[in-house]
């Protein structure tokens, strides 16, 4: 039987309706959103609230919550990037505001400092920076969170 890890990600966006996408560490040119594993016990909301501080430094008062996907969205991970013993993992994405400041997001929150880089990305360029065996989950997220990140055009 194969085993997946649950876990969460995160999708920040600014007030334009720009993707934050981190750089990994210990993967060359490796951009991604926010992800992570859920605790034992742990509400999936509460996890990524957590896995968002840990990673990125950025605390549950600087974010609104706007969506969430509607169930956990399961992908493989090739042999070299696997870090546990699973072939996959299962996410549900969560979809913030950043209500803060650029400054405010550090990298050393956690004695594990997974990412060493941020750039904001427009979502229709989203895809093009994401590494190949990520890419239809993120599709997935992005047509579930499609109606949150349309910009709309205001005529005075």
């Amino acid at each position: 039987m194969e085993k997946y890890r649950f876990g969460v990600g995160i999708v920040l966006i600014n007030k334009y309706k720009q993707i934050y996408l981190f750089e990994r560490n210990d993967v060359l040119d490796g951009w991604q959103c926010p992800e992570g594993g859920i605790n034992e016990g742990e509400n999936p909301l509460l996890g990524a609230l957590r896995e968002m501080e840990e990673e990125i430094g950025i605390s549950k008062d600087n974010v609104k919550f706007l969506a969430e996907t509607k169930d956990f969205i399961p992908y493989t991970i090739p042999e070299k990037f696997r870090k546990f013993d699973n072939v996959g993992q299962k996410k549900k994405f969560f979809l913030f505001e950043f209500l803060g400041k650029d400054e405010e997001i550090k990298f050393n929150k956690n004695e594990e400092v997974e990412f060493k880089n941020y750039k904001i990305v427009d979502v229709e360029n989203l895809l093009s920076h994401i590494v190949d065996f990520k890419k239809d989950i993120y599709k997935k997220v992005l047509e579930e969170f499609k109606p949150f990140l349309e910009k709309k055009i205001i005529w005075i």
